[in-house]
Parts: structure tokens; C-alpha cells; sequence
């Protein structure tokens, strides 16, 4: 196997920050397709995924002593997922052409007069720690050319769609994380993308300040209770959902401060009743902005969100019969996965030299080499 596919080492850690993806993986051009070799979920330590999460959202003081000591702690940490699944799969890290890493989103703020998008997770230690190359700070490419510096998957998902037999067909990727995004192919040379809203990341702040739960599981605790409209009119005021694409957001503007502004007006309102408003906010900006553009189509959902069948329902609800929403592993792509799998592909990529053209997705100025790359 390794005589015949270049292996790659994807790395990710969302918004959601409920661990970092690892996956091996083998990309054959010819078909597009990608092989997974082996997957590993590293988890992130509660105390250290805690005083990140308290940066991100400003409650506790982002010090450049305390950043920079985050930055290394991830960078370990991501060292250390490569080693358990090189051991995993059983694989010599001789045998690995290159590790994508992602990194761990502080913030992203991509907008004048001075656009920044910060990831941690230290490249240079990934690289001396495991002996592999290492291609890592992909996103700041973007941002220095006037994109949004997300967001990035979209030319992924559509090579992987270069590869599926329905080719009359009509698919949009959505990727439901703590923000979600979507891809769309008008025809087989565009390819289009933007963050449509909030995703988990609301519902997760939400549940976890009342039930101390990392997350909604199955989206049980929206389920207990009803979408309040003056609410949800409320939340759809925001003028995010109102702009134009090229767009991107982050759990810097949609979290907890945001959601109380809202709420203030609201005080007698339950907890359940909260949550279940915060499902229906996410599912129906999810359609709003997907109906933007097609009449039909199937919908291929990813990320965290494609586990909760109250959320996906709901997305189907609002799109209705013209549209299938189904999770990628209809396609043998295992939703937890891609995103990791997409900064392999990203990886070889850059170690190929190959221009990304983000133009129509991001905004750039122009098709770009991303990623810096790290020598073990």
C-alpha cells in the first residue's frame, strides 16, 4: 500500500474544542478519492481546553506569556495524537509523506483595517517531536491577500465530489461544527462557500452554563423545549445573516455575550425553550442560506452536527422535499473525519506546489500558494 499512495497525517481541532481529529490517510488523484487508514480522537485536557475557551470568549486576560504557553501545550498535544495513531495503524513515521495541522482557533477577526486569525498548536514542535514535515499556518495566506481566511474546505469537498458517479446530481456539503459552513459546486469549475451562522457552538455554551454538559446529546435537551418566536425573530436580526458572502464568523461574536444581549429582553423564558430556539436558529439560517442558491439538491452534512437528528430534521424541515439531507457516510466519508482529512489533502498540496483558488469562497484577490511548511 505505501509503494502505491503517499500517506498524510491530518490535523484538527474545531471551535467546539471536543478534541483534536487526527487521521492517516492515502489520497488517490486519479478517482478522487481518499483512503482512511486509521482515525484518532486525542483528547484535550479539561483544565487546558477550559483556560482556552476562557481567552477565546474573553473571559479571562489573552496575555502574550499565557498564549504562548498554550501554543506549545497544543503543539504536544498534536505531537502526541500523530504518535498514537502512527502506533495505531502500525505505520514508521518513515512512511509518511507530511502532517496537515490546523491548529487551535483562539480567534478570527478577518475583517479592516487590520485582519488577524490566530491558531495555536505550535508546527515547529509537531515536526521535532515527531520527525515528519509539518505544513501548518494556512489560513493567514488568505487574510494577506483581502479573504476571509475561511472558510477552507470547500475546494476539498468539491474534489471530492470530482470523484462520486452521480455526476448530474446537485450536492452541497454542509459542515455543521461550532460554526456552520457551506460548499457549493454551480458547476463542475466553481466552487463556492461561506460560514452561514452559528452551528453547535451556541447550543454547546447553552447547555453546558445549565446542565454542565459538553454538548446536547442527540439534541435531547432542545427537544424538551419549544422554539420561541419572538426569540428566534430576535436572533435573526443579527446583521450577519443579512450579509453577502464572501463571510465568515467565529465563536468570538456568536457565544454566550451574544446570546444574553438577546435574552435580556426575554427573562422568563426556559432553559429548554432557550436551547430549542438555538437549534432552530442554526437549522434555519443553515436553509435560508443554502435556498440562496438552489431549488434541489443533496445535502451532504459533516462535522458534529450530522449526530443530532433533531438538528438534521429540522434542516430537512426547512429545505424541504426538493432536498436530501444525509450524512457523508451515505458516501463512505465518515463525518467526524473530513475536516481533519481536508488539511491533509491541503498538505500535499503545498508540499506539490499547487495554487488553492479561494476568489469566489473567500474573497481573495487571487488564487494562492497556502501553508508554511516545517522541517522535521
Amino acid at each position: 500500500m505505501n509503494n502505491v499512495l503517499s500517506l498524510y497525517i491530518g490535523l484538527m481541532s474545531g471551535t467546539s474544542m471536543d478534541g483534536i481529529d487526527a487521521v492517516l490517510v492515502a489520497f488517490d488523484n486519479s478517482n478522487h478519492q481518499v483512503r482512511l487508514i486509521a482515525s484518532h480522537l486525542q483528547e484535550i485536557p479539561q483544565t487546558l481546553k477550559q483556560e482556552t475557551l476562557d481567552i477565546t470568549l474573553g473571559e479571562s486576560d489573552a496575555n502574550f506569556k499565557k498564549v504562548a504557553a498554550l501554543d506549545i501545550q497544543f503543539g504536544q498535544l498534536f505531537a502526541q495524537s500523530v504518535a498514537f495513531i502512527l502506533q495505531k495503524a502500525q505505520i514508521k513515521k518513515e512512511n509518511v509523506t507530511a502532517i496537515g495541522s490546523h491548529g487551535q482557533t483562539l480567534w478570527h477577526h478577518p475583517y479592516p483595517p487590520f485582519p488577524y486569525t490566530v491558531q495555536i498548536g505550535c508546527p515547529n514542535v509537531i515536526a521535532k517531536r515527531t520527525g515528519i514535515t509539518t505544513v501548518a499556518d494556512f489560513r493567514r495566506g488568505d487574510l494577506a491577500l483581502q479573504g476571509q481566511g475561511a472558510p477552507f474546505v470547500p475546494p476539498f469537498h468539491q474534489w471530492l465530489t470530482q470523484g462520486f458517479k452521480e455526476k448530474n446530481t446537485q450536492y452541497v456539503f454542509l459542515n455543521i461544527g461550532g460554526i456552520a459552513n457551506i460548499s457549493l459546486f454551480p458547476n463542475q469549475s466553481t466552487c463556492l462557500g461561506f460560514d452561514t451562522g452559528p452551528g453547535n457552538g451556541l447550543m454547546d455554551a447553552w447547555i453546558f452554563k445549565q446542565r454542565q454538559q459538553a454538548y446536547d446529546n442527540q439534541g435531547a435537551f432542545a427537544n424538551e423545549g419549544q422554539v420561541h418566536a419572538a426569540l428566534l425573530t430576535a436572533f435573526l436580526s443579527d446583521p450577519y445573516f443579512a450579509k453577502l458572502p464572501p463571510k465568515s464568523t467565529g465563536k468570538d461574536y456568536f457565544n454566550l455575550d451574544w446570546l444574553k444581549k438577546y435574552l435580556t429582553a426575554f427573562p422568563a423564558i426556559s432553559s429548554q425553550d432557550v436551547q430549542a430556539t438555538l437549534l432552530e436558529l442554526t437549522a434555519s439560517t443553515i436553509a435560508f442560506a443554502i435556498l440562496q442558491h438552489h431549488t434541489h439538491a443533496q445535502i451532504l452534512v459533516c462535522g458534529g452536527g450530522s449526530y443530532n437528528p433533531i438538528l438534521m430534521n429540522a434542516v430537512q424541515r426547512h429545505l424541504g422535499p426538493t432536498f436530501i439531507v444525509k450524512s457523508t457516510e451515505s458516501y463512505g466519508l465518515a463525518p467526524e473525519w473530513i475536516e481533519a482529512t481536508c488539511f491533509a489533502w491541503y498538505a500535499k498540496q503545498r508540499l506539490e506546489n499547487k495554487s488553492i483558488d479561494l476568489t469566489c469562497i473567500t474573497g481573495a484577490s487571487k488564487p494562492t500558494i497556502l501553508g508554511a511548511i516545517y522541517a522535521p
